[in-house]
């Protein structure tokens, strides 16, 4: 074995997964050796090479060269086919399906060119075969994508051709256009060769009425969805060597995310390192996010970060303990680099450079700088002319933990994903800091896990992109089950993070003004959770463009949640005048009609400011009203909260609409003893946004809450969807990216209420019939968007969100004392008495 190995050997020579992941691994070398130096100039010995290991170790598990060889085309066409059966876990329509998989089969060519120069390395050299590599798996694959046409046929949507034919036909042309892409490099796109593809052969097999929905948008959207069946998985996370939490997939700032694959033992990782800290100098920060990864099971958070001091690495260096980054991306060497898009697609991956030909064949200077050129594409908005290359230096082997301990493996999830609030003073009804505050927690905090009860983050994943997404892996939920079913076992202390350190102050930096709580109030001991209203004067002498808000709780061990609002009639102080005491409380609702939403806090929120050139306008005479959602601690405490506001230095571009779209209904009437009762509502949208956030309301017996856009081309674009409500865990959800939506969308909510005695949340025993209304025993069923719209445009927005939402007022359905309640409870909702509610309801004159 090559001294530069560097790693060393674990696990039975036996053990299945280390055969399978050296088998892999020799494969992947196998199929760039004889892709780049062709089947007659390549022989084992130079693939051992490449490969970092001696010739003995291939013959190990490949019999001779042309087994070798066959077994990488196999591997290819392998990885083809599991590729274009992940895309049919994207929908369940067949068309849409088969829309997808022909982006993905021209996706896989586009990025792994190799795979191509093996077909034709197989046909030259192996002609006396009967049936190529490439048509084996397409006639063992190919009988799913016939049965998907019939059912088009059988529906009526593709014309009644003979499915073998339209196979035929469909499988030919991407052959074609695979080789021709290869031998004439032609400059078209990816997205517009998909286009003309879908236009011209798959239109030809629709009936009329489903070329009626066919347009480019349609096109534009199945590429981007193809686009995103082969990436990491959406949460991943880590923490750094020195104990600070890194996002890897979920970062809220849209850079790009390089990553290289290091460890402390392999010569070339060691040796790449001043090259490493010039690339993530050079890279603007702005732009890219640059990691080092060290992902070795051998290897302890102590011995990694003395590796980093004594080469004075000068970027972060993300300790993959429990190896989920390693699994993700499946690096095959160290080091290895990976650029991701801010959508998590892999742009690049392979090698640094080329100043190694070969492990132990290093040139004078490098000659191609792949790294950096795949940088510098994705910084200029491209993406990189080469998406992989061959990376070279010691084989990664990253074999499965003899055993899950708290150290290496519990600690890093805790204190990333729960110290926040599981710390003292914190909101959390203990903390989580240390080992002994696990260990006896050891099976809870894997029953909570498995539940996905904790964190709390009741977004279902794949129904909008939000920021601050607080979500555990599957394989962290396992790490807990496998630690508790062990016995909770502490591990290495030089496995330990250090612990984590918390933002104090104002961590958006100083607030142009500060509002806080004219006075504290009294949370008792035990009893019903308090809904706290505060009025606070927005003293500012003119009209201010809002651009980011702060809030700090007063006391965080009884402040759940706030929701900040914006009041501009004045309904807010006069509420406060009805009780002698400032403030007051309700249920649910505020109980006043305002005049926008400013934000929302939840505990282990992060502060960040809105969409870059937007603002929030906030007219001089506003007040603020701060709802504060207050639990009992156990023992009688105050809270005084308050907020910061930050104001642009000049005008921003886009404007948040003051008034919030709001979808759903007032027409609420739920049955007692309905387990599942459902409300639907919907808009047409006459006009083109962009929502920014959501906020989705409903009281204590709603179950289940989903959101859709439905745009004119007829897709479907998922908005929201909460499967499992919880009235006291609710929260505001910030688009990642501000979703636009053109005009003559439809926007659709569907609600699920549970008015059952079984239900532990209903307020009622036994179960009442329930209506819509502000108090504890009523309903709603509200979507409330914070949304960019032309000035010129947020009227006739408004007018016709009210006229279609009143417009269910008129439904004959309605019984009388069910609409007496629904006139009362809106008034205090939207101001205003009987009468005056009433026309807004009926113009026409009441019922």
């Amino acid at each position: 074995m090559s001294a530069l190995h560097g790693a060393k050997k674990r696990g039975r020579p036996d053990d299945p997964e280390l055969v399978t992941r050296r088998q892999n691994q020799l494969l992947e070398v196998a199929g760039h050796a004889f892709a780049e130096h062709g089947y007659a100039n390549t022989d084992v010995q130079l693939v051992a090479d490449m490969a970092g290991v001696g010739k003995g170790t291939v013959y190990r598990y490949f019999e001779n060269k042309e087994a070798l060889f066959l077994a990488a085309v196999d591997d290819a066409m392998g990885r083809l086919n599991e590729s274009l059966l992940s895309i049919a876990q994207l929908t369940s329509d067949p068309l849409e399906i088969m829309a997808l998989a022909i982006h993905g089969y021209l996706r896989f060519f586009d990025e792994h060119p190799h795979c191509v120069e093996l077909l034709i390395q197989e046909r030259a050299f192996f002609r006396e075969r009967t049936k190529p590599t490439y048509y084996q798996h397409m006639e063992a694959n190919i009988g799913p994508w016939r049965l998907m046409l019939q059912s088009l046929i059988d529906d009526s949507r593709v014309r009644n051709l003979p499915v073998d034919r339209m196979t035929a036909v469909i499988s030919d042309m991407l052959y074609g256009t695979m080789f021709t892409n290869y031998f004439a490099r032609r400059e078209i796109s990816l997205q517009d060769q998909f286009r003309d593809i879908l236009d011209i052969t798959i239109r030809g097999v629709f009936t009329d009425t489903e070329a009626t929905s066919w347009n480019e948008e349609r096109i534009d959207r199945w590429a981007e969805e193809s686009s995103n069946a082969k990436q990491p998985p959406r949460y991943l996370s880590a923490m750094d060597v020195d104990g600070n939490v890194c996002r890897i997939t979920q970062r809220d700032d849209n850079r790009h995310v390089v990553l290289v694959f290091m460890t402390d033992e392999c010569p070339l990782s060691r040796q790449y390192v001043p090259e490493l800290n010039r690339i993530a100098a050079d890279a603007p920060a702005e732009k890219v996010a640059f990691y080092g990864v060290i992902s070795d099971r051998s290897t302890t958070r102590a011995k990694a970060k003395a590796f980093c001091d004594e080469f004075n690495i000068e970027f972060d260096v993300v300790f993959d303990a429990s190896g989920e980054i390693a699994a993700a991306l499946q690096p095959t060497r160290v080091p290895e680099a990976f650029v991701l898009s801010p959508q998590r697609e892999v742009l690049y991956r392979g090698r640094i450079n080329d100043l190694y030909a070969e492990v132990n064949k290093k040139r004078t200077a490098a000659r191609q700088h792949d790294l950096r050129d795949a940088i510098a594409a994705v910084v200029a908005g491209n993406k990189p002319e080469i998406a992989q290359t061959v990376a070279v230096g010691c084989l990664f082997e990253n074999s499965e933990p003899s055993e899950v301990t708290y150290t290496r493996d519990i600690a890093p999830i805790l204190y990333a994903e729960c110290a926040e609030c599981h710390r003292p003073g914190e909101v959390a009804p203990f903390s989580l800091l240390t080992y002994d505050d696990a260990n006896k927690r050891a099976e809870w905090l894997a029953e909570v896990a498995d539940k996905r009860l904790m964190p709390p983050w009741k977004a279902e994943p794949n129904h909008g992109r939000f920021l601050g997404e607080r979500r555990l892996t599957d394989a962290q939920i396992e790490l807990f089950d496998a630690w508790a079913a062990a016995g909770a076992p502490e591990g290495d202390a030089a496995d330990l993070p250090p612990l984590p350190e918390f933002a104090s102050g104002w961590r958006l930096g100083e607030p142009d003004l500060v509002l806080t709580a004219p006075t504290t109030v009294t949370v008792p001991a035990d009893g019903e959770d308090v809904f706290q209203h505060w009025i606070i004067p927005i003293d500012i002498p003119e009209d201010k463009m809002m651009v980011g808000y702060e809030f700090h709780p007063g006391n965080p061990a009884v402040v759940h949640h706030a929701v900040l609002l914006m009041d501009t009639m004045g309904a807010g102080r006069a509420k406060d005048k009805e009780t002698p005491e400032p403030g007051y409380t309700t249920f649910g609702s505020i109980g006043i009609p305002v005049g926008g939403v400013l934000g929302v806090w939840t505990p282990g929120m992060t502060p960040r400011f809105l969409p870059e050139e937007t603002g929030f306008e906030i007219p001089a005479g506003a007040d603020l009203v701060m709802q504060l959602h207050l639990h009992p601690s156990g023992k009688q405490e105050d809270d005084q909260s308050s907020v910061g506001l930050y104001f642009a230095d000049k005008p921003p571009q886009k404007k948040i609409a003051r008034a919030p779209l709001v979808t759903g209904t007032i027409v609420i009437d739920i049955p007692p003893g309905e387990d599942r009762y459902k409300i639907t509502s919907s808009i047409d949208i006459p006009t083109d946004i962009t929502l920014v956030s959501l906020l989705p309301h409903m009281h204590l017996i709603g179950r289940e809450m989903k959101l859709t856009a439905t745009l004119p081309d007829g897709s479907v674009e998922p908005l929201m969807w909460i499967r499992d409500w919880n009235f006291y865990w609710q929260d505001n959800y910030v688009y990642r990216d501000p979703v636009k939506l053109p005009k003559g969308t439809r926007l659709d909510i569907v609600s699920y209420y549970d008015n059952s005695a079984e239900n532990p949340f209903n307020p009622s025993a036994p179960p009442q019939r329930v209506l819509f209304g502000n108090g504890s025993t009523d309903e709603m069923c509200f979507g409330l968007f914070q949304v960019i719209v032309e000035e010129d445009q947020e009227i006739a927005l408004q007018r016709a969100l009210i006229g279609k939402f009143f417009s269910q007022f008129n439904s004959p359905d309605i019984a009388p004392d069910a609409r007496s309640h629904i006139v009362e409870e809106a008034g205090k909702l939207f101001g205003g008495n009987q009468a005056q509610v009433l026309r807004l309801f009926n113009p026409a004159g009441g019922d």
